[in-house]
């Protein structure tokens, strides 16, 4: 990393540690801000969609260097000459304190942008960039953005997890598998008899039986017991890791087995 960068990056923010001040560390967090808006739009619509963005921001504020980095991108300049053209913008300016981290903080945001492979790590690095008052304000502010979400919510959140279809751990079985024609079964039987073959079955073996499941079978059986209850396999299914095959075939077909009796016994009566 160059070492001009660190040095002054060093000196900003012994400076600002130096003179905390409220209103100014709310103008470093919307600078970083505005470098996870640029790169947003650079992800879904390409970089050079940030141009229409850039546009708006104002000349006369801090804002205008986070422009002219930027429309070195837009203009197709490379990732070398955007690095030595930013570090001379900055050290022609004189920038103190929480201006200098500002700019900093679009020059290394913009090189990450434009690094495709960088952009994954854009807000760890930006934030590891913070003073302590900076990054203690910006840890109220996003407390206040992201609450922590309530102990139902988490249980939610979990129990939909393995519901998704997109969350499919195996769907390598055939149409002659017990797993096969258990979650066939799951799904055309009415809930009361699911209901009741899931009263005499241990969560963590119907836990097992998910792994390899549809999302749209295990939201079925999820849905057939309470939401505690629910909450307790899909938590048996976050610990469990990678399970075999085989163990999965075998408890499906022993839940099959046990749907079975349920339905000759309703049978019978």
């Amino acid at each position: 990393m160059n070492t001009f960068f660190l040095e002054e990056l060093k000196r900003a923010c012994k400076e600002i540690e130096e003179a905390p001040r409220i209103e100014d560390a709310d103008r470093v967090i919307k600078a970083y801000d505005r470098i996870m808006d640029i790169r947003t739009i650079a992800v879904k619509e390409g970089l050079l969609s940030i141009e229409e963005y850039l546009y708006k921001f104002d000349s006369e504020t801090m804002e205008k260097y986070l422009y002219h980095l930027g429309m070195l991108v837009v203009d197709g300049r490379n990732n070398q000459d955007i690095e030595e053209i930013g570090l001379l913008e900055y050290a022609s300016q004189n920038l103190k304190s929480y201006d200098a981290l500002i700019y900093l903080l679009y020059y290394k945001g913009v090189l990450r942008v434009y690094d495709t492979d960088a952009r994954p790590l854009l807000k760890e690095v930006l934030i590891s960039m913070f003073p302590s008052f900076v990054r203690n304000r910006f840890e109220e502010i996003e407390a206040i953005r992201n609450p922590e979400p309530t102990e139902e919510e988490k249980k939610d959140a979990l129990i939909a997890q393995y519901c998704d279809e997109k969350c499919d751990e195996n769907n390598n079985y055939g149409e002659e598998s017990p797993l096969y024609h258990c979650m066939k079964k799951v799904m055309d039987i009415s809930d009361e008899i699911l209901g009741k073959a899931m009263r005499t079955e241990d969560d963590h073996d119907i836990a097992l039986m998910m792994k390899g499941m549809k999302g749209s079978v295990r939201k079925r059986i999820l849905d057939s017991v309470s939401k505690d209850r629910a909450y307790q396999i899909a938590e048996n299914m976050e610990f469990m890791g990678p399970v075999r095959m085989l163990d999965v075939e075998k408890m499906a077909g022993s839940f099959l087995n046990q749907i079975d009796s349920v339905l000759e016994a309703e049978d019978n009566d």
